[in-house]
């Protein structure tokens, strides 16, 4: 099996902290506390594991199952073949007996509402650092773009829903049976009904400020103590980042976008305490989660061998 993309992402995830640490100095790394460290992997872990529920309503499979395929899922980074997480998803449904296509269509529509989610706070984000500071308007078009990006991911998967879409996909991606994605999806947003929707989207609140509380602990770790208007703004930035496609999870585009937020006036912060919040925040909400998701698979395998 070729683990070139899988090298090329562990590669990337290392060259971040990489450059991070070589054109930041983050000496508060040293000094971080690391009881506030566990508990912001926890509180992260702790988002991821709310948004599982939104996936597992919308599954209606057995809770234990689906708790076991979204763990093992999270491999990120060691996933072989550079898999996302998205696929990953659907090759461990599949293990269980449950539909692949289904399990990427439910994450697709858990999607779709984080999507919109994030395009209203980062168009709150926006409009919160237009008004208390000037420097704002240097750096707007690229705070537009990421707003733009975030809606566009919303309409990307509504356009899955379209019948010729999926066909062209089809002809593209022969691996992936998109046809039956489309179906999938569509008989999923046909399904979907007020209830449903509310469940999702106060699911996704929830998991969203688990993620503002993860920002918190971290800079709070290494003595940062920032307005929590700061705290949302960082966050509703940032997590916007994460949902860009180029890159799993956002690797490098996150950290590039959020080394320049926080360098702003507005957040006031030395170079070193960048650095070294973005190094932890980078560990936490990658490293973290594909170690936890590596861990389960390595034990699974074993314990199914016995």
């Amino acid at each position: 099996m070729k683990l070139n993309k899988n090298i090329l992402w562990i590669t990337l995830a290392v060259a971040v902290i990489a450059a991070l640490a070589i054109h930041t100095d983050p000496t508060e790394i040293t000094q971080a506390n690391p009881a506030l460290l566990v508990a912001a992997a926890a509180t992260f872990t702790a988002s991821i594991y709310t948004w599982f529920l939104a996936w597992n309503h919308l599954m209606k499979e057995p809770f234990k199952k689906c708790i076991k395929i979204n763990t093992k899922s999270l491999m990120g980074i060691f996933a072989p073949m550079g898999l996302g997480t998205d696929l990953l998803r659907a090759y461990f449904s599949k293990k269980e007996q449950i539909s692949g296509s289904r399990a990427i269509a439910a994450s697709f529509m858990v999607k779709f509402w984080k999507f919109l989610l994030m395009f209203f706070l980062m168009l709150l984000a926006i409009v919160l650092l237009a008004t208390r500071t000037p420097e704002f308007l240097q750096q707007a078009p690229s705070f537009i773009a990421a707003l733009l990006l975030t809606m566009a991911g919303a309409v990307i998967v509504l356009l899955f829903r379209f019948k010729a879409v999926a066909q062209k996909l089809n002809k593209l991606l022969k691996r992936y049976p998109m046809i039956r994605f489309h179906e999938e999806l569509k008989h999923q947003f046909h399904e979907l009904t007020p209830r449903t929707t509310a469940t999702l989207v106060t699911t996704l609140a929830a998991s969203t400020l688990l993620e503002v509380a993860t920002v918190y602990l971290l800079f709070l770790s290494i003595g940062v103590n920032l307005t929590m208007i700061q705290i949302f703004i960082f966050t509703a930035v940032a997590h916007s980042l994460v949902l860009v496609p180029l890159t799993p999870q956002g690797i490098g585009i996150a950290e590039g976008g959020g080394y320049i937020l926080l360098s702003m006036t507005y957040f006031a912060l030395p170079k070193g305490t960048i650095g070294s919040f973005l190094i932890l925040w980078n560990i936490v909400r990658i490293w973290v989660p594909s170690a936890v998701g590596l861990a389960t698979t390595i034990i699974d395998k074993g314990t199914k061998r016995r």
